[in-house]
Order: C-alpha cells, then sequence, then structure tokens
C-alpha cells in the first residue's frame, strides 16, 4: 500500500503528458469518487510536504525559505508553506515546469484545485494563495466538521440535516466538474468505487482497531500510519487496495 503512494506522483505526471486533467486537492474523502467517475488525476500537496521533509538535502527548508521571501509569515503551518514555497517555485522561477529538485519526481501544474472547510483555516486559505500562482479554478467542498461541534451534532433531526447539507455540496461540486470538463460523470463508477471503499475500510478497521488489541501488538505503529491513507482519503484504485488490505488482515491476524 505504500508503493501506491509513491506511485501516485508518477501517475500523475503521466496523466499530465497524456493531455488528463490534474487536481491538487486536500486530504478529504469525498471528491476522489467524482475524480475516479469524470477521468481526473489527483494528488494530495499537503502530503507532499511531508515527502519533502524527508527527502535528503535541504529541499523542504528551500521551499520553507521560498514561501518566507513570498510574504507568508513563518508561524503557518509547515506543510502549507512548504507547498505555497513549492508552487511559487514552479510558476515564478520555472514556468509551471516542475522543479528539478523536487522529490520523487515532483507534483506537475494542476488544472484545477479542489479545497473543503473540513480540516483548520489555515488550509483553507493556502488554496486560495496557491491559485493566485496557478491562477487554476478553485472549488470548495462545504463539510460538515465531524466531531467539532459534538454537542449540536446529537440534537434532534441534527444527523438528517447534516446528510443532507452533504449530499447538496457534493452534488454541486459534481455539477461543477462536469461543466468544467464539459462531460457527464458516471455514476455507476461513483457507486461502485464507494461500495468497494467501504468494504476496504471495514477491513482497515479490524485490522487497525480490532487485531492490533492483541499483546503483543501484531502491528507496529509505523506500518499502521503507511496504510491509513488509502482508507480515509480515497483511492483510483479501489478494488486493487481492498485486495491489499485482505492480504494485509490476513497477515496480521
Amino acid at each position: 500500500i505504500r508503493a501506491l503512494q509513491d506511485e501516485k506522483y508518477k501517475a500523475t505526471r503521466d496523466a499530465k503528458k497524456e493531455g488528463l486533467p490534474i487536481a491538487w486537492c486536500m486530504s478529504e474523502p469525498y471528491s476522489r469518487y467524482l475524480f475516479n467517475a469524470i477521468g481526473i488525476r489527483s494528488v494530495a500537496p499537503e502530503n507532499y510536504a511531508s515527502v519533502c521533509a524527508a527527502a535528503t538535502g535541504d529541499v523542504a527548508t528551500s521551499y520553507l525559505e521560498r514561501a518566507d521571501a513570498e510574504g507568508f509569515p513563518n508561524h503557518l503551518c509547515g506543510y502549507l508553506r512548504t507547498c505555497i514555497g513549492y508552487t511559487a517555485r514552479m510558476m515564478v522561477d520555472l514556468g509551471g515546469e516542475i522543479p528539478p529538485e523536487a522529490p520523487q519526481g515532483g507534483m506537475p501544474k494542476p488544472d484545477l484545485l479542489v479545497n473543503n472547510v473540513e480540516n483548520c483555516e489555515t488550509h483553507f486559505k493556502a488554496f486560495q494563495a496557491m491559485g493566485r500562482y496557478l491562477e487554476t479554478p478553485l472549488w470548495t467542498v462545504e463539510t460538515p466538521r465531524g466531531g467539532i461541534e459534538a454537542r449540536e451534532q446529537l440534537m434532534e433531526g441534527a444527523h438528517d440535516h447534516l446528510v443532507q447539507f452533504l449530499v447538496k455540496e457534493v452534488k454541486e461540486f459534481a455539477n461543477f466538474l462536469e461543466r468544467l470538463l464539459g462531460k457527464k460523470i458516471d455514476w455507476d463508477v461513483v457507486d461502485n468505487d464507494i461500495d468497494r471503499t467501504m468494504e476496504f475500510r471495514d477491513l482497515f478497521y479490524e485490522i487497525t482497531d480490532e487485531l492490533r488489541k492483541a499483546r503483543p501488538c501484531p502491528m507496529n505503529a509505523r506500518d499502521h500510519y503507511a496504510s491509513m491513507g488509502a482508507s480515509m482519503w480515497g483511492t483510483s484504485d479501489p478494488v486493487g487496495v481492498k485486495k491489499l488490505f485482505g492480504d494485509m488482515y490476513d497477515e496480521v491476524k
């Protein structure tokens, strides 16, 4: 599963060369189903910032310093300062080309930015800032902030209201994508992806929340965190990921 994460950067670069649309998006679970059904390849720049930080040399430092030089305060989130520095380097210095020093080949210039309000405000504003460099459409998916207003979510009728709200937002996002690309979303693909995703998320829960209760623990935290990305944020290959989680379940059990 970790290898799939690494391959994602190459897949977006290959898709860019083939003329397919590319999206940079936040770490959220809703857009991937629509992307798969309309032919968009996506990558999460926030996650790529951690790749930069783990790489040898001072590449992450150079992007942080570039964000500082662009006028962004250095007390902002380091993930997103790295993203802004990378974007400025790409657009201002290189005219939209991937920086040659970028780890794992880098992220190609996107055709679309997709943001959400599920996470902190820094994420929300950072995508707006990157959009000014990239001059690409930016869509914000409004989503209920689960667990934040816990008391309010327990009020009568709150659950139904949140579900209706999210359905409305996802439909509006789908309409936006169809207008942007001039093609229709294949909702059969969406349904199938959601079903397969729910199946492998059940497997992931059984592995990480049930089997790992055993003493000694049969799976260390490093392996847990290395495999959580697909479960939390979706994948372009839910069938393949389901098989990998099935193999993981058999190994941990």
